[in-house]
């Protein structure tokens, strides 16, 4: 269905990621861009809204001092 009013989006995403101190600190100077499209018919979409999230403040969070590895899962729904 193209160009409702009232949309429901019914996406869920989910991508591991093993992460290490290296991980970590390349991670750093990202920034995570999530786009949201709006499919107006079979041929035309258009760019609803970006967001950009810099990653350094949640990679300052999981530091540690141990030279621990572990893994993540990010799910959004």
């Amino acid at each position: 269905m193209y160009d409702q009013s009232a949309p429901q989006f019914n996406h869920a995403a989910q991508f591991p990621c093993l992460m290490t101190h290296t991980t970590i600190e390349d991670m750093e100077k990202f920034v995570f861009v999530l786009e949201i499209w709006d499919r107006i018919n079979a041929g035309k979409d258009e760019l609803v809204g970006l967001v950009k999230i810099p990653l350094a403040s949640f990679c300052y969070s999981m530091k540690t001092t141990e030279d621990d590895v572990f893994s993540l899962n990010f799910l959004a729904e």
